[in-house]
């Protein structure tokens, strides 16, 4: 374990024999050598544990913690506590990282004295390029906090997943992952990003996120939803209370999620409690949304259809989930 390292690296594992090798040998092949990682396992119960333990034998960069099964997000705020570097990353067990990726991120923050770094992402299924946001040219910029937060939550450049990015310890001593809860990130990114002072971007796909087969379909009375509503409710109350400049961004993503909630749910589900209160929050703010110039043309056209009917929108945008699962 190297109590020194300049970067912490917290992986949360469960339950994830499959995929758990190509992560953690992504990790070690980093061209970026001053890291220690944390391999967090929550409690699995296949052989997650014994692939932990031998990348932990073989290289001292390596150390393991085994807690009981508590979620993704005490998972990294453990690793957080148990770890010793200056940056800190997260990477979920089930992706990989580029060999520069450590190494890119570090070098953003440098290049702009910014607290937090973010790259592209490529999407993977069966080893194949499925999407890359990676732009011809390569480019990077740099933010202040408040303008990041505002692209965050217009979801440009920025997503609310806490992977793809490198950031100060310190910005963590207020912010923590909600523990108890799913959908964690939606939670916690927006108060990371809230803590910035500057944000580098880079639109280099460093980061492996893959599509696995079998992805679960969800309802509005699953536990994920309900959390995810709840965590993106609470950020626009929280953000109009005390960052009134960034409402119009934060009623945005909210009305994003509530549509991507839609869409992982039968329209019979529309008439439970969880479905009316996304039909509500649909009529309370798709005016805002319809004349917001900075909003997404797709959040645009559906605040315009949802004039019409938003249940018929709702049955779209759920038949394409489903035709998307069974691609994968």
């Amino acid at each position: 374990m190297k109590k020194n390292a300049l970067v912490s690296v917290i992986v949360p594992v469960y339950n994830a024999q499959a995929y758990l090798n190509n992560c953690i040998e992504s990790i070690s092949r980093q061209t970026f050598s001053d890291f220690e990682c944390v391999l967090v396992n929550d409690g699995s119960t296949d052989e997650s544990l014994s692939v932990c333990r031998s990348w932990e034998q073989k290289d001292s960069r390596f150390h393991v913690i085994t807690t009981p099964n508590q979620g993704a997000a005490a998972a990294r705020n453990r690793g957080i506590k148990e770890s010793y570097g200056e940056w800190v990353a997260f990477i979920d067990c089930d992706d990989a990282i580029a060999e520069g990726y450590l190494e890119y991120l570090y070098h953003l923050t440098k290049k702009y004295g910014a607290d937090l770094a973010v790259c592209s992402y490529a999407k993977i299924y069966h080893n194949r390029i499925l999407e890359e946001t990676k732009q011809p040219v390569e480019e990077s910029w740099c933010y202040t906090g408040l303008e990041a937060t505002k692209r965050l939550l217009y979801q440009q450049s920025f997503l609310s997943v806490p992977w793809g990015m490198l950031s100060q310890r310190k910005l963590w001593d207020h912010v923590a992952f909600p523990e108890g809860t799913k959908a964690e990130d939606m939670g916690t990114i927006y108060r990371l990003f809230l803590a910035t002072t500057k944000v580098a971007y880079g639109n280099r796909a460093y980061y492996y996120y893959y599509q696995r087969p079998g992805n679960t379909m969800f309802s509005t009375q699953s536990v994920r939803n309900i959390d995810y509503y709840q965590h993106s409710k609470t950020m626009v109350h929280e953000i109009e209370k005390k960052v009134p400049v960034l409402r119009l961004a934060a009623i945005n993503r909210h009305f994003a999620a509530c549509f991507q909630i839609l869409s992982e749910c039968e329209v019979r589900e529309r008439g439970g409690e969880l479905g009316q209160k996304i039909y509500r929050d649909i009529r309370q703010y798709r005016k805002l949304v319809l004349v917001d110039k900075r909003a997404k043309i797709r959040n645009r056209g559906a605040a315009a259809l949802s004039m019409i009917s938003i249940r018929e929108i709702h049955w779209i945008l759920h038949f394409r989930y489903v035709r998307q699962m069974k691609r994968l």
